[in-house]
């Protein structure tokens, strides 16, 4: 698989992928792993859930940034986000595509004044 993109739009990180050969198989999955502060800890983001099957029609998933700077992840400001994303289909779990090596950074957003 190749590494993912990605993009920030609003207060949410789009990642997106290509749909990789699936060898006579249809891809039933995917698997989209994130990075946290330790730089050891991959996890799914609950908004990239495996289970969901928008993931293989759409090729992409939408992380809320204070899903990223919250507990689950802890990446501080300015922090670069990595991340990785797995195909499978009735063989089981494919290889996991390389890490981004371009992509986007955590940011605060800033609460709208009341």
């Amino acid at each position: 698989m190749n590494p993912v993109t990605m993009t920030i739009e609003n207060i949410y990180v789009k990642i997106s992928w290509t749909e990789p050969s699936a060898n006579g198989a249809q891809i039933t999955n995917y698997r989209v792993l994130i990075l946290a502060n330790d730089q050891m800890t991959w996890q799914e983001s609950l908004q990239c859930d495996s289970a969901d099957p928008m993931l293989v029609s759409d090729l992409e998933c939408f992380v809320p940034m204070e899903e990223l700077t919250g507990p689950r992840f802890s990446l501080g400001y300015n922090q670069f986000i990595k991340a990785k994303v797995q195909a499978r289909n009735y063989r089981g779990w494919g290889k996991l595509s390389d890490t981004n090596t371009v992509g986007v950074y955590s940011e605060v957003v800033p609460q709208a004044v009341r």
